[in-house]
């Protein structure tokens, strides 16, 4: 009889723990839906366009202290160069003066062997969607600026950038400007690559002969602003439809956020969709030809020619960036008049994590990202 009440009295006791370990788990499981959901995201590359004539558009000059910090992990490969950490750091010195955030970016960057004519690739660790403050219901947004608009990290076990960067290039890691003419810039392609890694970066895509929009069943923010020459919403077509795969391979794809509009005087930004469909390059960038190498607005473009400097984000991303829901620093607009040597003080650590702290007139940044780029084939 005793052994039969032990072995009830064990039951009721394994029981009693497994129902109060439920009721200390519901607050946490209630948190975490009330923060939305959240998904992995894409990479999106850059190319190596060959050589190009030299072209240099100068970094925004920078006034007053930073409006957001970012966090740099660095593999071995970066602690191993330091000018690759100090051109690093001066490309996130120049997103850290352009974009607002409370909440720190945390970016993972390496150096690897990607294909061939891929410079770099980076995109955003996590989408979420209808976390607290969103802009939009039912929507993926880019971690970093779901933090920034919730106004708090809601998971920091997880980083915001991934980015990686062809360990085979000839880069040139000077912060001037003035890339030789068989030498990629490496400033560029990072700031390029943390732009995808911020939010530049939608969910359009063509895998064989399917074309689809929307990722988990949501559209990501980015889908909602581009449309087709017509005016017609890629959000509106059908998946797997003829007029999707025409819209995305017609090179008539066009931004429609107002504050992008303004910044090209009126005008909708030409998107990038050339035919046929080039993946990881179509849609989630700026179009090619209309802002070739030298333009203002070239930083994201799908690809960059060796010899070419652009060390400004361009009116028109900032634009597309207000569009999305970042928030423009007081500086933003500003530019810097370009000098034969650099005009920044950067600060490089041996340790695997750098934190960006500006004050002052003039920045220094550390920081640490990942994106894929590849070489820009020159336009006519």
């Amino acid at each position: 009889m005793r052994t039969e009440n032990t072995v009830f009295l064990n039951r009721a006791l394994i029981a009693l723990v497994a129902i109060v370990a439920a009721l200390l788990a519901l607050p946490l499981a209630i948190g975490r839906a009330a923060d939305g959901d959240i998904r992995p995201g894409s990479q999106i590359i850059i190319r190596d366009g060959g050589p190009g004539p030299p072209s240099s558009i100068a970094a925004p000059f920078v006034r007053g202290a930073q409006a957001a910090t970012f966090i740099v992990n660095y593999d071995a490969g970066f602690q191993a160069n330091a000018s690759a950490r100090a051109a690093f750091q001066y490309a996130v010195d120049i997103w850290a003066t352009q974009v607002t955030s409370s909440v720190p970016i945390v970016v993972t960057a390496s150096f690897t062997a990607l294909s061939s004519g891929v410079l770099g690739s980076a995109g955003a660790d996590q989408l979420r969607r209808d976390f607290p403050n969103a802009p939009r219901a039912n929507t993926w947004y880019p971690v970093a600026l779901a933090n920034k608009l919730r106004g708090a990290d809601s998971d920091t076990t997880v980083g915001d950038i991934t980015a990686q960067f062809s360990s085979a290039a000839n880069w040139y890691y000077g912060l001037d400007g003035q890339t030789p003419s068989n030498q990629t810039d490496f400033v560029s392609v990072v700031l390029h690559e943390l732009g995808h890694g911020l939010g530049f970066s939608g969910s359009g895509s063509i895998s064989g002969s399917t074309a689809s929009i929307g990722s988990s069943g949501f559209m990501e923010a980015y889908d909602y602003f581009v449309v087709t020459g017509s005016g017609v919403a890629v959000t509106t077509l059908s998946g797997n439809s003829a007029a999707l795969s025409s819209a995305y391979q017609g090179g008539s794809l066009f931004w429609n956020g107002a504050n992008a509009v303004a910044a090209a005087g009126g005008a909708n930004p030409r998107m990038y969709a050339p035919s046929p469909w080039e993946d990881g390059s179509s849609y989630s960038h700026l179009d090619e030809t209309t802002y070739a190498a030298g333009n203002a607005n070239s930083l994201m473009t799908p690809a960059i020619s060796r010899g070419e400097a652009i060390h400004s984000p361009g009116a028109i991303t900032l634009g597309i960036f207000a569009d999305l829901g970042w928030t423009a620093a007081s500086s933003a607009t500003a530019t810097r008049t370009a000098t034969s040597s650099p005009t920044a003080t950067r600060t490089s650590t041996p340790s695997p994590i750098a934190t960006i702290a500006l004050s002052g007139p003039v920045p220094t940044w550390p920081s640490r990202a990942l994106l894929p780029v590849s070489p820009r084939n020159n336009a006519p």
